[in-house]
């Protein structure tokens, strides 16, 4: 069961954020939320990675600060604290706009004649080597608690919610392997290709570390927003957002116990939803968080007491949610209440807000 304490809106107004992800610092314990704000379509050109904090458990938070002032739309932010206190906050960046501008003006769409032409200035304004250049999986690093940020490095994968911890100290990031400036998939950064890099140096480095195996009905090309977490046996587990039979829109699963060198054969959870967010709790057992985007619409949870083995049947964290909302990211509170973070756009709005709760599970 559920119990449900606060729910409020946070972050900017009069512009279109999503993608969020909340974290939480160990030493400090501030809070820390990232999301592609500035935006003002769910495809645009004009997203910029935003950060805000909150010293008091996510009643009242400061900010934004905008962290990424790129050519490009940077989209899915993501963030980690490192072994040494470090602050890493990872983001892609996407051509995707760029799409929209092949097809005929449709006058019954989201988009104005005019706010295509500005788009197009901006696209005829890019040299070919700044959009090779930028067009890329990237993390910034802080360390002085998010005071200064270094220039941005390629982190050879991306995921919206960014890399974990690892109890040995490194930094796991599973995702799409990027293309390396090359245009990918739908206008992004991204090839046909799925598994983890990780840092040795707190985020300032990444390396390739492994792929990930397609089940044998699928292409990787179809596989997107992983995310992992480290459960209290060393396992480490992924599980994938899914777009193709079988298994459509259900989120796919593979563990591996050598530190992220091989894996396991991908599997279904039967959970149907995307994408996904991972946690370990305090008390061992793990915590998936995903978004629902059929009927009845809105976010849900689920827990695994066996180390990602299997997984319970979902509850409802949260019911509604417009056509465009979910991505929500979790942690846990010292008290043992959990937050959630996640974005959504109304029906006829054309912003996007961010949306915390305060909750607990019962027995």
């Amino acid at each position: 069961m559920i119990e449900v304490f606060d729910q409020r809106i946070v972050g900017p107004e009069r512009c279109f954020a999503a993608w969020p992800t909340l974290a939480r610092c160990r030493k400090s314990r501030e809070l820390f939320a990232v999301c592609s704000a500035q935006r003002h379509y769910h495809v645009c050109p004009y997203g910029r990675v935003h950060l805000w904090r909150s010293a008091d458990e996510g009643r009242t938070w400061t900010g934004p600060s905008a962290l990424t002032q790129g050519p490009l739309d940077d989209r899915d932010a993501g963030m980690v604290e490192a072994a040494d206190g470090s602050l890493v906050v990872t983001w892609f960046s996407s051509r995707s706009f760029e799409t929209l501008l092949h097809q005929a003006f449709d006058p019954s769409g989201p988009y104005t004649r005019e706010e295509l032409v500005q788009w197009a200035a901006i696209r005829d304004a890019l040299d070919e080597e700044t959009r090779t250049r930028e067009l890329g999986c990237w993390a910034v690093v802080s360390s002085d608690g998010g005071e200064t940020w270094s220039e941005k490095v390629d982190t050879v994968v991306g995921s919206p919610h960014g890399p974990i911890l690892l109890s040995d100290g490194r930094l796991f990031y599973a995702g799409k392997f990027s293309t390396g400036g090359e245009l990918g998939y739908k206008g992004g950064p991204y090839q046909g290709r799925i598994g983890a890099a990780e840092s040795l140096d707190h985020g300032r480095t990444w390396r390739e570390l492994s792929e990930i195996t397609p089940m044998p009905e699928h292409r990787a090309l179809e596989y997107h927003e992983l995310h992992a977490v480290e459960a209290a046996d060393g396992r480490i587990i992924v599980q994938i957002r899914n777009h193709q039979e079988p298994h459509r829109c259900e989120l796919l699963q593979t563990e591996s116990f050598d530190g992220g060198h091989t894996w396991a054969q991908l599997r279904t959870t039967g959970l149907w939803g995307y994408p996904s967010h991972l946690v370990r709790l305090g008390n061992g057992n793990l915590l998936c968080t995903y978004s629902h985007r059929r009927e009845p619409r809105g976010n849900r949870v689920a827990i695994s007491t066996g180390h990602g083995v299997t997984w319970s049947q979902p509850v409802e964290l949260t019911s509604g949610g417009g056509k465009d909302f979910g991505y929500p990211s979790t942690v846990e509170l010292d008290s043992g209440d959990l937050l959630t973070l996640w974005y959504d756009r109304q029906p006829h709005e054309r912003d996007a807000r961010l949306h915390l709760l305060r909750w607990r599970l019962r027995a």
